[in-house]
């Protein structure tokens, strides 16, 4: 099954830190910036609720915690087996942001020392 990458928000973190400390984890690279969140769902297998955002990333993302990786444009990510709630997010944001804009990004450098939005998961 494929999936997203991300994780959880830890207790005290931004999005932003979350976001930059996840994809350094696991996928090696740096977070320049993050957008709004533009999708939420409950995960039906645990209390957490699952945020989408979009991330602006530099370097060349490389398998560190995984066995795969694809970099896909969104009308193909249909043909993958995503996680439900990753699936969810393609066919109502994904999908239908594909014929419009990209939305807007925070910068790194902008958001400074924010503080923590609430804790997700």
């Amino acid at each position: 099954m494929w999936e997203f990458p991300g994780g959880k928000v830890e207790p005290g973190e931004s999005d932003i830190q979350a976001a930059s400390r996840e994809l350094l984890e696991e996928l090696g690279v740096r977070v320049t910036g993050v957008g709004d969140v533009q999708y939420s769902v409950r995960d039906a297998d645990s209390a957490f609720v699952i945020e989408f955002l979009r991330v602006e990333i530099e370097g060349e993302p490389r398998m560190i915690e995984h066995t795969a990786l694809a970099w896909v444009e969104p009308g193909f990510l249909r043909r993958y087996r995503l996680a439900p709630s990753d699936r969810m997010y393609v066919d109502e944001v994904l999908l239908a942001e594909a014929e419009g804009g990209n939305g807007h990004l925070r910068r790194a450098d902008d958001i400074g020392d924010e503080r923590a939005s609430p804790q997700r998961g």
